[in-house]
């Protein structure tokens, strides 16, 4: 029996390799050939530690002891609330894709401290609080504003980037998006170099050939999934635009207490807040991912292959129930409305002002080499 106290759960899919083991007693089951006959695994029960959510403002000025200082009115909003049923169902997803066969790492399985559904007994501002790390989100793709490929090079260097994000807005004006150009392309570059490869393998029936055209196949299937869905519409930044992200069934459903795509967002970091919006949609098995713009501010090593904060020092307030028509990111406006839902749950402290985010220079068109399927 293979145990990590508290949580168990039949998971005959995982394999050692895949968990963090602290403690191993093996039982006595009978014969090889019965137990491989079974299809059960070698494994009888998985404990998993799971956490409870936290609650108590003492918990959070552990994590960090500012929160008071810059939200004098917490104790107040923590006097009512309530843990979001997100929470459960972050930790629930977590271990179905441990059954699955996924693997997390003891920091990804505990990305999320708590989820808090709050509500200022005044103004009756509804509020989300999630208590995270910080992952790095690069994705997103504007044509009129980084009109270049070679624009998208730092945001490119992470294996997960996206071109689009869930919050579109707008209409590319008929400026066309380097990404309809650049997959098709990647697309021949890698069936070039699949028939390459399969000249290889005939002359040569060793693993090298086999491995190089499997991870083909692979990066094919990746590029797929890239495709733009909406090319004439317009996304977000993430090197632009300072915007955090949800798990995608946190969006699920309807109602007072759901946030949706577009809400207003602050973000909290030791003594510092920060003005965001609610702008894209992540895995659903975890918590805490910010754009790229948010990330390198806090944590200037920060990319889409370095974490910003890996401690649960960020507290991301959603302001529920804000998000109005889709339009262009104009920092401006959302310094203003994130420093009003902030009025509506008590203000912030004395000596504590919302960070203002100063417009980028604008990119300047390059002339993109043309892409050559043979080099």
């Amino acid at each position: 029996m293979l145990r990590l106290p508290a949580l168990a759960l039949l998971a005959p899919a995982l394999s050692s390799a895949q968990i963090e083991l602290t403690e191993i007693e093996s039982i006595p089951a009978g014969p090889t050939t019965s137990l491989r006959a079974d299809g059960q695994g070698y494994f009888e029960k998985v404990v998993i530690r799971r956490p409870e959510a936290l609650t108590k403002l003492d918990g959070l000025l552990r994590l960090n002891p500012a929160l008071s200082q810059v939200l004098p009115a917490l104790p107040e909003l923590l006097a009512s609330a309530r843990v979001s049923d997100r929470f459960d169902q972050l930790y629930d997803r977590k271990i179905r894709y441990l059954q699955k066969g996924g693997q997390l790492t003891t920091h990804n399985f505990y990305d999320c401290a708590t989820a808090l559904l709050m509500q200022h007994p005044q103004s009756g501002r509804r509020l989300l609080w999630v208590q995270a790390d910080m992952d790095v989100v690069t994705d997103g793709s504007d044509p009129v504003r980084y009109p270049e490929l070679s624009h998208y090079h730092a945001a490119r260097q992470s294996d997960w980037y996206l071109p689009q994000t869930a919050y579109q807005f707008g209409s590319t004006g008929g400026l066309r998006n380097p990404f309809l150009d650049y997959y098709p392309a990647a697309e021949k570059r890698l069936q070039h170099y699949r028939t390459l490869f399969e000249k290889e393998r005939e002359a040569d029936p060793g693993f090298v050939w086999r491995r190089l055209l499997e991870a083909v196949d692979l990066q094919e299937s990746r590029l797929k999934t890239r495709h733009l869905s909406g090319p004439t519409r317009r996304s977000l930044l993430a090197q632009e635009d300072p915007f955090i992200v949800l798990s995608l069934d946190w969006f699920r459903g309807s109602g007072p207490w759901i946030p949706k795509m577009g809400d207003y967002a602050a973000v909290l970091y030791r003594d510092q807040i920060y003005p965001a919006l609610l702008g894209e949609a992540g895995p659903t098995f975890k918590a805490g991912e910010a754009s790229l713009r948010l990330a390198q501010h806090l944590n200037p090593q920060a990319s889409g292959r370095v974490r910003a904060i890996d401690a649960l020092e960020v507290s991301y307030l959603v302001f529920l129930q804000t998000a109005g028509p889709r339009q262009a990111p104009d920092l401006a406006q959302w310094h203003e409305k994130v420093a009003h839902y902030l009025e509506e749950i008590g203000g912030l402290g004395p000596g504590t002002s919302l960070h203002h985010w100063p417009p980028l220079p604008p990119k300047t068109p390059a002339k993109q080499p043309s892409v050559d399927p043979t080099r």
